[in-house]
């Protein structure tokens, strides 16, 4: 019985390492399309149509980027980062 447990446990943690790795690769995919569409906007309102870009997934690397929009850029920048946070 204790070995099938062990097995249970392993497996779970193996799954969870996997769905980390996903993640962080969506968040990774996210910033860089959030890059490309901030950097060719020709005006505020069209990078703070970018930020939502940062909302999905939920991870370190994209709150990041959404935190260092709430202090640059104009106000509807962070107006948009700021929800984006929510």
């Amino acid at each position: 019985m204790r070995g099938w447990l062990t097995g249970v446990a392993l497996l779970a943690a193996c799954m969870a390492c996997r769905a980390e790795d996903e993640t962080e690769a969506r968040a990774k995919e996210a910033l860089e399309s959030f890059k490309k569409v901030y950097a060719s906007a020709a005006d505020e309102p069209g990078r703070a149509a970018a930020v939502p870009l940062l909302g999905d997934p939920a991870h370190p690397i994209t709150l990041k980027a959404l935190a260092a929009l709430l202090i640059a850029d104009g106000e509807s920048v962070r107006v948009a980062a700021a929800e984006t946070l929510r």
